[in-house]
Order: C-alpha cells, then sequence, then structure tokens
C-alpha cells in the first residue's frame, strides 16, 4: 500500500508540474508575444505533434507496458532493442517529421516564416518525451519526468523572459531550447537508467506485433485531441484563433487535473473496483459542469480583464474538455476490453462530427467544439449499448 501511495503522489506531481509549467509557458507567451502568435505557436506544436505520432508507429505506448520482465508470458524488449528504437526514431523520425511538418505549416496564410530546423528539433523533443518517457513511466522513473518538466519550463520561460522584446522568432528560439532541454536530459537520464534494464529481451516479435496494433488508434487518438486547433486556425482570424487556443489550455487543465488527482480521490473515498468506471465518468461530467458554471457565473468580473469573446470560449471549452475526456477514458477502457477497431472507430467519428461542427455551424467556436463533444458521447453510448455486451 505505501508503495501504490507513493506511486500515485509522484505520478500526481509529474502531471502536476506538467500542468503547471505549460500554463506558466502559455501565460508568458501570451503576456510577451499576444494572442495571435501563441494561436500559432500552437497550430506549430499541434502538428508536430499528430505528424510526429505517425512516425512512432505506436511504440510509444508500447514502451510503458512491455520496458519491465514483469510481462514475460507475453514478453518485454532489452536493453538492445530498447537503444535502437531510440537510434532510429530520435534520428529518423525526427528528421521526416519535421520536413513533413515544415511542407504543411506553410500552406497556412499569413505564417511566421520559419526554417526546417526548428520542425527538425521540436520533432525530436517530441519524440524523446514520447519514446524515452514513456519508458521513464514504465520503469515508474516519475522523478526523472518531474526533473525534466521543473527544467525543461522553468529555462524556457526565463529565456523568453530575457528576450520578450526581440522579435516573434523568440518564442520559437525559446521552443528550440525547451526540445533540446528535453532531448538532453532524456538521453542523460535514460544512460542512468539503462543499467536496470535487461541486457536482452523475450518474445519481442509480439511486442512489435501490438504496436502496429496501436498505431492506428494512437494516430486516431492525436488528432482527435488536436484537430480543432488547426482547423480553427484554417476558419478563424488570427486573434480569434489565439483566443481559442487559451480557452482550449483551460480546458486542458480538466484532463491534467483528472490524471493527477483522481488516482488520489479514488484511493480516500474507497470506490470499489466495480463502481470505479461510473465514478470516473461522473468525477470528469462533474468538473468540467461545475467550471463551466463558475466562468459563466464570474464573467462579469472576468470581462474587465479579459475579452467577452475569450471568457465565454473558456466557458464551453472547458465543459467539452470534460466530456472529450470522457470519450478518451471510454475508447482505452474499450482497447482494455480487446476492440481497439471499435475504439478507433469511436475516436475517427469524433474527429469527423469536429469537423462537420466547425465548418457547417455559425456559432461561437466554443459552442461548436461542446455540441460536436456532446453528440459523440451520445452515439457512443448508443453504440457501446448495443454492441458491446456487459457495457461498463
Amino acid at each position: 500500500m505505501k508503495t501504490y501511495s507513493k506511486l500515485t503522489l509522484l505520478s500526481f506531481f509529474e502531471r502536476l508540474t506538467f500542468a503547471v509549467g505549460r500554463i506558466i509557458f502559455t501565460l508568458a507567451v501570451i503576456s510577451y508575444f499576444g494572442y495571435e502568435l501563441n494561436g500559432q505557436f500552437s497550430a506549430f506544436w499541434s502538428l508536430i505533434a499528430i505528424v510526429s505520432t505517425f512516425f512512432l508507429f505506436g511504440l510509444d505506448t508500447t514502451l510503458i507496458t512491455y520496458s519491465k520482465n514483469e510481462n514475460t508470458n507475453f514478453g518485454y524488449l532489452g536493453r538492445n532493442q530498447i537503444d535502437l528504437i531510440i537510434l532510429i526514431f530520435l534520428c529518423m523520425g525526427s528528421f521526416f517529421s519535421g520536413v513533413i511538418s515544415y511542407l504543411i505549416f506553410f500552406r497556412y496564410e499569413n505564417i511566421v516564416d520559419l526554417s526546417l530546423y526548428y520542425f527538425i528539433f521540436a520533432s525530436s523533443g517530441f519524440i524523446s518525451l514520447n519514446i524515452i518517457g514513456n519508458l521513464f513511466k514504465g520503469y515508474k522513473k516519475f522523478n526523472y519526468l518531474i526533473f525534466i518538466n521543473l527544467i525543461s519550463f522553468s529555462l524556457t520561460t526565463i529565456f523568453l523572459f530575457m528576450n520578450q522584446d526581440k522579435g516573434e522568432a523568440f518564442l520559437f528560439d525559446g521552443w528550440m531550447l525547451f526540445s533540446f532541454l528535453i532531448l538532453m536530459l532524456s538521453i542523460i537520464l535514460y544512460v542512468k537508467l539503462r543499467p536496470q534494464i535487461p541486457k536482452y529481451g523475450s518474445n519481442t516479435r509480439n511486442i512489435y506485433k501490438e504496436s502496429v496494433q496501436k498505431y492506428i488508434y494512437r494516430l486516431a487518438y492525436q488528432l482527435a485531441i488536436r484537430i480543432d486547433i488547426l482547423i480553427v486556425y484554417n476558419i478563424a482570424n488570427k486573434t480569434l484563433a489565439g483566443y481559442y487556443v487559451t480557452a482550449r489550455l483551460a480546458g486542458d487543465a480538466i484532463g491534467y487535473l483528472h490524471q493527477g488527482f483522481y488516482p488520489i480521490l479514488v484511493s480516500k473515498v474507497g470506490v470499489s473496483n466495480k463502481n470505479e468506471f461510473k465514478f470516473e465518468k461522473l468525477f470528469l461530467f462533474l468538473i468540467g459542469f461545475l467550471g463551466y458554471v463558475l466562468v459563466t457565473f464570474l464573467k462579469p468580473f472576468l470581462t474587465n480583464f479579459y475579452s467577452e469573446e475569450l471568457i465565454t470560449l473558456i466557458a464551453y471549452t472547458v465543459f467539452a474538455s470534460s466530456i472529450f475526456n470522457i470519450i478518451i477514458f471510454k475508447s482505452a477502457e474499450i482497447i482494455g476490453n480487446n476492440k481497439t477497431k471499435l475504439s478507433v472507430l469511436f475516436l475517427s467519428l469524433n474527429i469527423i462530427l469536429v469537423l462537420i461542427f466547425f465548418y457547417l455551424l455559425d456559432v461561437n467556436l466554443g459552442l461548436k467544439y461542446l455540441s460536436a463533444q456532446i453528440l459523440s458521447l451520445f452515439i457512443f453510448f448508443i453504440i457501446e449499448k448495443r454492441f458491446i455486451k456487459n457495457s461498463i
């Protein structure tokens, strides 16, 4: 019990340091460079994440589960295999994802002019965080991730503060520094962890097969969580896109709160395994709904400091994000029941509905996102009841 509690707390602080670091970084970007450039930056990072995931081939999630020899019945990866994975994906994956992201990014109009190496560096940061970072999670080294979060976000924010008057390019220079720090710290800590990893793996063919099966799900997942940002940047003016991205950050806080705080809450409340799934869905819905009510209630006060359009977007996206997190939770739950294809279908349907609502509805952007998520969840429940026996 003590071990579980310690790991739960470390996992919580890992999520907390990442969430706080990202929020402080975003607030610094808005303060120093404005909402418009923050919107461009988010479109840049969303594109990097989607394209980089394409070149990971599902191995990022595999490293969480099969990096240790605790899964001897199925197989586990040894030091030799992990070395090769890191080398190939950090070199080739970063290069190809950077090039493709670069070619796609400049199809947008009125975009900040960036060189190719920005995209390659950003891709290397994302890939190292997902390959080596997930390896750390597999070995329960949450303290490594906490250290990486604290150092990389702190130094990058300080860099932006020191260069806030030197032009928009320094925002992306700051992100290059962030990616470099993640890459270097990940490699250094991997070298420290490496002696604890068995030299040779077992049944690795099973693991690579499992990675391929989860690959499409990971692509659908990345598209689902980021596609709205790319759409907004395509259909809205730069100021409104910047407002939307800021509002989405407030909504993302729901996901961080859920990932970090929920395991502690469950252990304190003492929810039974039978009711844990229902309790988690209720928890997500309530924090989103209460967030919507709170922001709406405080709107007359908040508009003294921020635009009414931004506050309205925050109210909608906080609620929408809680519903979306239920969808993500349900898709993971279905994968746990060995129904990966159905989970991919769920997420694909969500992506299609987001596309339809954003391009066809003439309402507030946040309301478009909320409407798409509500309809997605409603359809998911119907499909689940119809096609999944013993639905949770």
